[in-house]
């Protein structure tokens, strides 16, 4: 059970950046200087959005039970994302079958599977979800004093009027989740739309973005590890 629990929650939340990605393209193909095409496209990117909204929220409560079982059951004890130590992360990361990719790369449909930021290596993260996490608890235990301004920050401010990314409250986030206690980070995000805040993030912590690499499967469809 513990096997399928982890792939269940790992294809819950790649099929979610996958239904996202689609939107995205949903909108990029649309020909904008085309009245009678834009408002069909806009309609019908509309509905698509209200049905992947509705299914994000149904997976997310699907992931969360699966999480209550095996805390329940002291099933909980799959790969631990945590750094490798000093020694071993400092030296280069060898992934036969997959170069190190950046942030100047497109997600859309890629599958990661580790992530490596200040010589600090993380493994076993099959979404970017997952990347995401990780990268910001990693930065909270890094400068505590820079992440509690992240609430007020740009980083903050999402693409629609009225939403964000980061708060103390979740209210006006879509699919919120509490990444470090007491923020909430908004989850109802495309691949790319990571990409771009983790570049937000990063400057927002004086960090270059060519410290963070990433590593992913050139297959996506091959296996959860």
């Amino acid at each position: 059970m513990k096997e399928h629990s982890r792939k269940i929650k790992i294809s819950l939340e790649q099929l979610t950046e996958d239904l996202l990605a689609l939107s995205d393209e949903i909108w990029q193909s649309i020909d904008h200087n085309d009245p009678e095409a834009l408002e069909a496209g806009y309609l019908l990117k509309r509905e698509y959005n209200q049905k992947v909204d509705t299914f994000n929220e149904m997976a997310q409560n699907i992931g969360s039970i699966l999480q209550k079982l095996e805390e329940l059951t002291a099933l909980n004890d799959f790969e631990k994302t945590e750094p490798e130590n000093d020694a071993r992360s400092a030296k280069p990361v060898k992934f036969p079958d997959s170069p190190p990719h950046r942030l100047d790369e497109d997600f859309c449909y890629k599958r990661p599977r580790a992530m490596e930021i200040e010589n600090q290596l993380y493994t076993g993260l099959n979404t970017w979800k997952a990347i995401y996490i990780e990268t910001i608890k990693y930065l909270a235990k890094k400068d505590y004093d820079t992440f509690q301004t992240l609430p007020e920050s740009n980083f903050a401010l999402g693409r629609r009027k009225g939403n964000v990314y980061v708060g103390r409250q979740p209210e006006k986030m879509r699919i919120p989740e509490e990444f470090v206690q007491g923020f909430f980070f908004e989850t109802n995000l495309s691949a790319n739309s990571i990409r771009e805040n983790l570049k937000k993030i990063l400057n927002h912590f004086k960090i270059p973005h060519e410290a963070i690499i990433f590593y992913w499967r050139e297959d996506k469809d091959t296996d959860y590890t």
